[in-house]
């Protein structure tokens, strides 16, 4: 299963580092081999959630969406739930958008409790 995740890692990896390349026409700055875009990333749920925001970058919802979820389902943070929030958002789906906020905020709360989280609680207010 370990080595399953691994050749997911990579396999995302290179893409990562394809569209990086098609995307920019300086090479100086793209990550010049996969181990390279690997060691980037501290976890699978970065390394997803950085897919999810190429993917959103080149207008597509759904593909993003699929990135999102896999980077909640390898870790949830309150990162990747703010982000799968926004997703939600953008295309007004509120109650939706607003869980992911709320689940976003206990995590985040769960890592610095002394935050207040201001910029989480205006996003659920907002989307109200």
């Amino acid at each position: 299963m370990k080595s399953l995740k691994n050749i997911s890692l990579i396999a995302v990896a290179v893409l990562i580092t394809t569209t990086s390349t098609l995307a920019s026409n300086t090479d100086s700055s793209n990550i010049s081999n996969t181990d390279d875009a690997v060691a980037t990333y501290s976890s699978a749920s970065e390394l997803f959630a950085e897919s999810a925001m190429l993917t959103l970058s080149n207008k597509n919802f759904m593909g993003a969406l699929k990135w999102i979820d896999k980077s909640i389902e390898a870790e949830e943070t309150a990162e990747n739930l703010e982000m799968k929030g926004d997703l939600l958002s953008s295309r007004q789906m509120n109650n939706s958008a607003i869980k992911y906020y709320h689940r976003a905020l206990l995590k985040s709360k769960e890592q610095n409790p002394a935050d207040s989280n201001e910029r989480l609680q205006a996003k659920i207010w907002n989307v109200r």
